[in-house]
């Protein structure tokens, strides 16, 4: 009687034990509920990055603790929020008008960056950054948290003390449950074979990725270089001034190529860009010197065409569906722009491939 009791007793706590684990994997597989904007602002105020569970590109704890790590001691305030579509729905369905509110239900002054979904915008309160959220797309796009990282340091370089170093962070300890010596090593070797497979296919990722930045750095490396054949240093209007800017952009040009050769990642594109931006920076002198002009100011290349050399001015601009910006354009942008004519960007920057 003894022993079927016993039994009785031990089906019982099975059964217990077997309810309760299934009541929690309900309570695992439910759904977060999104954070309301009030939420997401009140957060961004004491915590710079906000990474929504429920978004459909979420960062892991590790990619938001080292994004927080990087923009620590930093002079520029930034802020990053990562948010599911669905977030954008009382704010126009755009990521556009997810930045604005949020940017104004925060209050602080800074930079932002938003992902709503798969599309990724950024602002500041004073000051612009759409160039650098382009280069960041254009560098390391499809990889969220790559795009992420690299903006963060493109604005450090602009605003910041730029001595800021991306650390990574894994969180507080976790504890596990007891489980068999035996379960166990199956559950740690399928671990290391997710890791190789991890590995691998950021690998690849890694791999497409440079060879596609490489294929758009080297056309505008042979771009810049057949501008710079239509010049000749022997040409009579050619001033000792004239050919020192020539000179300069030659080396520039020297410099973008060796620099494309020995890139190992997308994200070392900023020093063939910076050359290929001092090379047309030079041209633009050669040619106004050629015309009997002064050389141009220093300034932020065209918005609309990097290839256009440096910009003249700063003109409204609005991409289909947004707020209007001021960004810089060179004169011939400028003068499509006033005549109402509309022109993109030549680059895309919107949408984060799925």
């Amino acid at each position: 009687m003894a022993h079927t009791r016993s039994r009785s007793s031990a089906a019982i706590g099975l059964l217990l034990v077997t309810f309760g684990l299934w009541g929690i994997g309900l309570l695992a597989a439910a759904p977060a509920q999104a954070a309301t904007l009030d939420e997401v602002a009140a957060s961004l105020r004491a915590d710079p990055v906000y990474n929504e569970p429920t978004a459909e590109e979420a960062l892991t704890a590790a990619q938001a603790e080292q994004l927080r790590a990087q923009i620590a001691g930093d002079t520029a305030p930034v802020f990053i929020a990562v948010l599911p579509a669905s977030f954008s729905a009382p704010y126009g369905g755009t990521a556009d008008g997810v930045l604005r509110a949020l940017r104004s239900a925060v209050g602080h002054s800074g930079v932002y960056a938003v992902v709503v979904g798969k599309s990724f915008r950024a602002g500041a309160t004073n000051g612009t950054v759409s160039d650098l959220a382009d280069q960041a797309f254009t560098t390391s796009s499809p990889d969220v948290f790559g795009v992420l990282t690299t903006f963060v340091t493109l604005v450090q370089g602009r605003f910041g003390s730029g001595g800021g170093s991306a650390g990574t962070a894994l969180g507080g300890a976790r504890s596990f449950p007891w489980i068999p010596v035996g379960l166990m090593a199956v559950v740690v070797a399928g671990g290391g074979f997710l890791v190789y497979r991890g590995v691998q296919s950021s690998r690849r990722v890694a791999a497409r990725q440079l060879a596609e930045v490489k294929q758009t750095v080297n056309e505008d490396i042979t771009e810049f270089g057949e501008r710079l054949g239509n010049f000749n240093s022997a040409d009579p209007r050619m001033t000792d001034a004239s050919r020192t800017d020539l000179t300069a952009a030659l080396d520039a040009y020297e410099r973008a190529s060796a620099a494309s050769d020995a890139m190992s990642n997308a994200h070392s594109v900023g020093e063939v860009t910076r050359a290929i931006e001092d090379g047309r920076y030079s041209l633009a002198c050669v040619q106004a010197r050629l015309d009997g002009q002064e050389p141009p100011a220093r300034r932020p290349p065209c918005f609309l065409d990097p290839r256009h050399g440096p910009s003249a001015q700063d003109m409204m601009w609005a991409p289909t569906g947004g707020v209007p910006r001021a960004i810089p354009v060179c004169v011939a942008c400028a003068a499509t722009l006033s005549a109402g004519l509309r022109s993109s960007p030549s680059h895309r920057r919107s949408l984060i491939p799925g």
